[in-house]
């Protein structure tokens, strides 16, 4: 069956409410299609990437699940926007003028195009995910250097701890599901490398490390929308995304982790971008609300990650090597 426009394919979930951010700034209706992809560069991979795992440890219940969402229906060539334009134009504006000249949206984007073009930065990202009454901490660490990219991610409950390690060279990307260790600390082997090709990659996880942000972050997406004002200089882009559009890709990569029976459903996604007036990044928050089902359902389950970002050359660990976290 062909699909529709996504605008046409919505399908309203059980809705948390969400506070509503004052904006001149309206979601954009009809949009024709847009054949190229969005450019994001690497940054968050969200917050339930390993946390979904969590009910697989809790006593089997019924399952009440009712509601279900296929996320394949919508095309991401007509939600996801390139930015690239927006971004030659922001190089040759007034830097007076940045946030008055371009909108929430295209300041988001733009920050991440910037980190993008940089040759090396890394990050760290600590957060915790309540689901089923149960608290998952995740912790993880990425670097980029030159083009090749480095991921970890390691999270751990009472019932369920877990580690993983991405390494994306050239045309490939190569998967490590280790065994856990300790909160920073994962065994990784040979023997549980998984070899894909970027496409393969992009299909099974739902974007390649170069891309960028899980979430789609575009006119069609960001429901509101503020930019605020910190004490210390620095200036916080706030949004609220629609809460199915904005997960198309993020919800492949909690199944594949989570090993989950069907694809989660959300109620709401708050993101917070942290920049200086030059739009330089420095930290990346995420706030969700979904529906998640594996052997139970953990209805309303919540993810908060916090990633701050370093502007240093860090070398990228063989999977031998441990991450030093914290510094």
């Amino acid at each position: 069956m062909k699909k529709k426009k996504a605008e046409e394919q919505y399908i309203a979930s059980e809705q948390q409410p969400i506070e509503m951010i004052e904006t001149s700034e309206k979601p954009v209706k009809d949009k024709k299609k847009i054949d190229k992809k969005s450019v994001i560069i690497y940054t968050l991979s969200g917050a339930v990437v390993l946390a979904v795992g969590i009910a697989s440890g809790v006593l089997v219940g019924q399952n009440t699940f009712k509601q279900t969402m296929d996320y394949s229906q919508f095309d991401t060539g007509e939600i996801e926007v390139d930015y690239s334009k927006r971004y030659e134009d922001f190089k040759k504006s007034n830097p007076n003028k940045y946030f008055t000249d371009f909108t929430p949206t295209e300041l988001a984007n733009i920050a991440l195009l910037k980190l993008g073009e940089l040759d090396s930065f890394y990050s760290q990202k600590e957060g915790t995910v309540i689901a089923a009454g149960v608290e998952q901490t995740i912790n993880a660490f990425t670097i980029k250097n030159g083009n090749n990219y480095f991921e970890e991610n390691i999270s751990a409950s009472s019932f369920v701890k877990a580690a993983n390690r991405f390494y994306q060279e050239g045309e490939n990307v190569n998967w490590y599901k280790g065994k856990y260790v300790s909160p920073t600390k994962g065994n990784y082997q040979d023997s549980s490398k998984t070899e894909y090709t970027l496409e393969g990659f992009e299909e099974v996880w739902g974007c390649t490390k170069d891309r960028g942000s899980i979430y789609i972050i575009s006119e069609t997406t960001v429901l509101n929308s503020e930019i605020k004002d910190n004490v210390d200089g620095t200036k916080t882009i706030a949004l609220d995304l629609d809460p199915t559009l904005s997960v198309i890709r993020y919800v492949k990569q909690m199944k594949m982790t989570g090993g989950l029976s069907q694809e989660p459903i959300f109620h709401s996604v708050h993101l917070d971008l942290t920049v200086d007036k030059t739009l330089k990044l420095y930290e990346f928050f995420s706030d969700e609300y979904y529906d998640v089902h594996m052997i139970i359902d953990a209805k309303n389950s919540n993810g908060k990650l916090s990633q701050k970002f370093k502007y240093e050359e860090k070398e990228i660990p063989t999977p031998d090597v441990d991450i030093n976290y914290g510094k």
